[in-house]
């Protein structure tokens, strides 16, 4: 986010714009203090918990709020990404070679 606040900044001065970087400058520290207050006053919602507790519908919902099952998501978003970057690593290093 600094890297392209720097960026629109150098941008809008190099072309003689500088009230327009003060004021896209101005609009991001907004939009990062309203989200940063966004996250500090917000509160979780309730979760829906089904009331037969001998349906299928409770054993789905107790599986998904566990912490083994969020453990699990977490490693396999991290395997997803690995495995994309070493895909993308695979076709740098071909395209190097074919040059």
């Amino acid at each position: 986010m600094q890297f392209s606040i720097a960026a629109l900044i150098k941008v809008n001065v190099s072309r003689g714009g500088q009230l327009e970087a003060m004021y896209i400058l101005s609009c991001l520290l907004t939009m990062q203090k309203q989200c940063i207050d966004f996250a500090i006053n917000a509160k979780p919602a309730c979760r829906y918990m089904p009331k037969n507790k001998n349906s299928t519908k409770f054993r789905v919902w107790k599986l998904v709020v566990s912490t083994p099952f969020e453990y699990f998501i977490m490693v396999m978003i991290a395997m997803n990404t690995i495995i994309l970057m070493m895909k993308v690593l695979s076709l740098l290093l071909c395209h190097s070679h074919c040059r």
